[in-house]
């Protein structure tokens, strides 16, 4: 099924699961804090549905 957006709006894919548990390369575990003041970061989607009027993100673009 193709998704199409409405007028000025896009669809997005998260790229990193929020709710999960990170473990970095040196074995630290950061816990999923996003419920919290401290979980408060930038997150990068993908745009997988543009509204063809869309000029400023193109399907496929990070944002």
């Amino acid at each position: 099924m193709k998704i199409r957006p409405l007028k000025g709006k896009i669809t997005v894919q998260i790229l990193e699961d929020p709710r999960k548990e990170q473990v970095t390369k040196a074995g630290v575990i950061l816990l999923a804090d996003n419920a919290t003041e401290a979980g408060m970061k930038p997150r990068w989607f993908k745009a997988i549905a543009v509204h063809p009027e869309e000029e400023d993100v193109k399907e496929g673009d990070y944002v």
